[in-house]
């Protein structure tokens, strides 16, 4: 009887020198090709190190010079440097190699232009998150009302706080991981297409709704631009049969529509600047049909499209077809391409990334020939921690991703705005997600809705003081060519 009673204590007694020994046994360990991570127990009983705040480490920049893009041409220049936190620009001011086209675009605004971004990324900006705040200062600073390109449905339409989405459950959904060479799985742009279920019902039948697939959106009051839908229009595919009808309701009005595009994109305007706050889809279709999404937006003003894709390393771009993607420019025509990619690619026991940058230089330049007119913009990966014997610091593959990154600008004549160093550089993750203003989540990797919203804040007055340089540029250069001084009679450059 004593031994039974005993025995629950003894256990608990092994079990404790177990997890003792774990500490110091198990470690990080490759078997053929995989890696069993480094397990610590009794992490949560260690004494972390004292947390520095605001870190204020610089990188380490390679002493080469960065590759300017001239026209279709790319320039080695030996003048290049970086200014920390700014967009890379060659040091007399001259920004045209890399923005030029955006920022004229801008420029445009007042006498009625659209200015469009497309902003492609992971996971980081899933939900809208970073490209809300973006797009609420771009707007707020040279107008424009409205979310721009937003997909039948998605995964993280309940987080989004833009625009309200839900959609059937039974739409099609194919996306670059199952995506094949079919017209009907091509994704869109965003790196979706959307198939609606079967279902060639009446006319009446479809009005009323029916056994037909459907969508509804809805206007918020999250940012000012945003409270209503001004000028609608739905993008799709192409069908092999006539038998394809949609129902829309907008604004109490309902419409039914054929959609007969032969394009690989097709535009149906739903709506003209007759503001309204809900929408709804209704789909009948005898034969199969692809939906990419709709586009929100007014007649002048600035526009960000998010196309976020969880576990994207950026490589997949290129499963989009080119015809789809010239398609979308010839009715979005794009002024900006923004890419921030990276996150999942990152790995610690990674000391080399050129298979990385090889591939995102043939994305760039396969993205440059579907949106020739574009400016482009690399944006980096940001801090990320990994658990060190418990404590958490910079994952070391993040610095070698970065440079990398850097030199895919450099050798596609893209600009570049290095997110590592403007979060503060190594181990400022920590800061991020343990500081007074918890600015990211406690997986050391994602940001949160704050954080999201300040690193928009740094990327807008970056680009804003870049805006203000090139106008400065252009401004001295008309004053030049109209002065009647020769070129060695002139004033020297900036």
């Amino acid at each position: 009887m004593r031994s039974k009673n005993q025995q629950p204590f003894s256990i608990l007694a092994l079990s404790l020198v177990l997890i003792v020994l774990s500490y110091f046994i198990i470690g990080e360990k490759q078997i053929g090709n995989y890696k069993i991570k480094e397990i610590n127990l009794v992490s949560d009983l260690m004494k972390s190190p004292p947390k520095k705040n605001n870190p204020d480490i610089k990188l380490k920049l390679p002493a080469k010079s960065i590759i300017a893009a001239k026209e279709d041409s790319v320039v080695l220049s030996n003048s290049i440097t970086e200014v920390k936190n700014k967009i890379l620009y060659v040091s007399d001011g001259d920004t045209s190699n890399f923005l030029s086209h955006f920022f004229e675009s801008i420029k445009a605004v007042k006498q009625g232009n659209k200015v469009r971004v497309a902003y492609f990324g992971d996971s980081m900006i899933e939900g809208d998150l970073l490209t809300q705040d973006l797009r609420y200062l771009m707007q707020k600073q040279f107008g424009g009302k409205g979310v721009g390109f937003v997909p039948i449905t998605s995964p993280v339409a309940g987080f989004r706080r833009t625009i309200a989405n839900n959609a059937s459950e039974d739409w099609k959904v194919y996306n670059l991981v199952n995506a094949d060479t079919s017209y009907l799985h091509r994704p869109g742009i965003s790196g979706y297409s959307f198939i609606p279920t079967l279902s060639p019902v009446q006319v009446d039948t479809l009005i009323s709704g029916g056994n037909s697939s459907w969508a509804k959106f809805s206007a918020t009051k999250s940012y000012p631009n945003l409270k209503e839908f001004y000028n609608v229009s739905l993008y799709y595919g192409k069908s092999n049969q006539s038998g394809t009808k949609l129902s829309y309701t907008f604004g109490g009005s309902k419409v039914v529509n054929n959609l007969t595009g032969r394009d690989a994109v097709n535009e149906l305007v739903i709506n003209k600047m007759s503001p309204k706050q809900y929408l709804t889809l209704n789909m009948a279709c005898s034969a199969p049909m692809p939906l990419y999404g709709l586009n929100f937006d007014s007649d002048t003003g600035v526009f960000i499209d998010n196309f976020a894709f969880r576990g994207n390393s950026g490589l997949a771009l290129t499963k989009i077809p080119y015809k789809v993607l010239k398609d979308f420019n010839k009715y979005l025509n794009y002024d900006l391409i923004v890419l921030q990619y990276g996150l999942n690619v990152a790995n610690a026991s990674m000391t080399n990334y050129g298979w990385y940058e090889a591939g995102m230089i043939r994305v760039i330049n396969y993205l440059k020939s579907c949106f020739p007119q574009a400016s482009f913009l690399v944006v980096s990966v940001g801090d990320k921690s990994m658990n060190n014997h418990g404590v958490f610091e910079t994952d070391p593959s993040i610095p070698i991703l970065v440079e990398a990154q850097k030199r895919v600008a450099q050798k596609t004549g893209s600009a570049f705005w290095n997110l590592f160093e403007a979060m503060g550089g190594k181990n400022s993750m920590v800061n991020w997600v343990e500081g007074d203003t918890v600015l990211a989540n406690k997986d050391y990797t994602h940001l949160n809705h704050r954080g999201a919203s300040k690193v928009a804040k740094l990327l807008y007055k970056h680009l804003m003081d870049e805006y203000n340089v090139y106008n400065a540029s252009s401004a001295k250069k008309k004053l030049q060519a109209s002065s009647p001084l020769t070129n060695k009679e002139s004033s020297p450059s900036l």
